[in-house]
């Protein structure tokens, strides 16, 4: 549903946790530390990194992968720091750490197993990073903007080695192309050309997809209307399908109305039968942004309401402010909260996040989760439960000097 509508509609799964609006830039001190960019390293010394990194995995893993002896049943041990302290094995149901080093390489513990991260930038947009898992499954990517050349696989089985590359760029008169393709030959050119044409006010866009399958094409007609409203039509066929029946169409019109913004949607196939109609109306009330979303497709109907309002508190006369935004909707089934927001001072960054849902009619489940992160110049400390867990559980990252 929410991918159909293209925008947030309700909640997320309880393990998703998804960010929500967030007031302007100036409004969110906790996002405003900046990191100073790091020294640029000779080649040779990056790429011996790498190598290291990769030689040190496999002499120090063990036949069944990196592990960490501990508490399995829990997911985790408890810190060595912490064991001795009377009821944290009750209170916390796992525990995962990261250590971040100034030359780009990250260690991390979670589950039970270890796994290691390096990182790279060979200058201003060509990057290098490496994983190797717990379980000996490695990655490694290489390329920038234009080009990039991802590989993966299982130890040292040659096998199970696969690998993707990608080339883009922009050709005049032609537009922009972009050729995907992999170790199994699967073959993806797509070539989109914006604003190609124009008749009778109205600007056209095409795109044209070619796979190993068939071939794809789209067209766009969009045209600007009187009273700030825009309409746009789109036609397209599915790859590989080339009858005129099999044809999509979809027509949006967006429109200003009553101090709001309303969007109405439809989409189908003269071939399939199916049609699929969205609406939408959004509008700023008391500061806040207040939202009604409808579906109807396959003859189900689905909706959503909500209403959005950033805050401001000073506990305590605390100073800065805690800011945030607080949210609450109804969806087909439940009703739902959610809440969002943070603060900076001294040096560390707090950031907590709460969703909480009730089912009613026959779906009674309640949910909810929570997030609070505290950050520094030194890492970070997190603690988060999920409605499906009975404990939280809790994430330390460190970052060392320099790093």
């Amino acid at each position: 549903f929410e991918r159909a509508v293209g925008g947030y509609w309700g909640p997320a799964p309880a393990d998703a946790m998804p960010a929500m609006p967030l007031p302007p830039d100036h409004l969110r001190p906790w996002d405003a530390a900046r990191r100073t960019p790091r020294a640029k390293r000779p080649l040779a010394r990056r790429v011996a990194t790498a190598a290291a990194l990769a030689t040190a995995a496999w002499r120090l893993a063990p036949s069944g992968g990196f592990s960490e002896k501990g508490d399995r049943e829990r997911g985790a041990a408890a810190p060595a720091a912490l064991r001795g302290y009377s009821g944290f094995s009750n209170l916390i149901t796992s525990f995962e750490a990261a250590v971040q080093s100034a030359n780009g390489l990250t260690v991390s513990r979670g589950g039970g197993r270890i796994s290691a991260d390096y990182s790279s930038t060979f200058n201003e947009d060509t990057n290098l990073s490496v994983r190797i898992g717990g379980d000996k499954a490695w990655s490694a990517s290489f390329g920038g903007p234009t080009s990039s050349l991802q590989v993966q696989g299982q130890g040292t089985d040659l096998d199970s080695v696969s690998w993707k590359a990608t080339r883009q760029s922009h050709a005049d008169g032609i537009g922009d192309v972009r050729l995907v393709f992999n170790n199994d030959k699967e073959m993806n050119l797509k070539v989109t050309r914006n604003a190609f044409a124009t008749v009778a006010d109205a600007t056209l866009d095409g795109r044209v997809l070619a796979t190993n399958d068939g071939m794809s094409g789209r067209l766009r007609v969009q045209r600007r209307l009187p009273h700030d409203a825009e309409a746009t039509y789109i036609v397209e066929n599915p790859v590989g399908v080339y009858d005129v029946g099999g044809l999509w169409h979809s027509a949006r019109l967006a429109a200003p109305m009553a101090g709001g913004q309303a969007v109405l949607q439809m989409k189908g196939s003269a071939g399939s039968q199916a049609l699929t109609a969205m609406g939408s109306y959004k509008r700023v009330v008391a500061g806040g942004l207040a939202s009604v979303n409808v579906l109807r497709e396959d003859k189900a109907l689905h909706y959503d309401a909500s209403y959005s309002q950033p805050f401001v508190l000073r506990p305590f006369v605390m100073r800065p402010p805690v800011m945030g935004i607080a949210q609450v909707g109804v969806e087909e089934g439940a009703v739902y909260s959610r809440v969002s927001g943070g603060a900076q001072a001294k040096g560390l960054t707090a950031r907590y996040d709460g969703v909480a849902r009730l089912g009613f009619g026959q779906d009674m489940r309640r949910e909810f989760n929570q997030s609070l992160k505290v950050s520094s110049a030194f890492g970070s400390a997190q603690l988060l439960h999920t409605g499906g867990a009975p404990r939280p559980k809790i994430r330390l990252d460190y970052r060392l000097p320099g790093a």
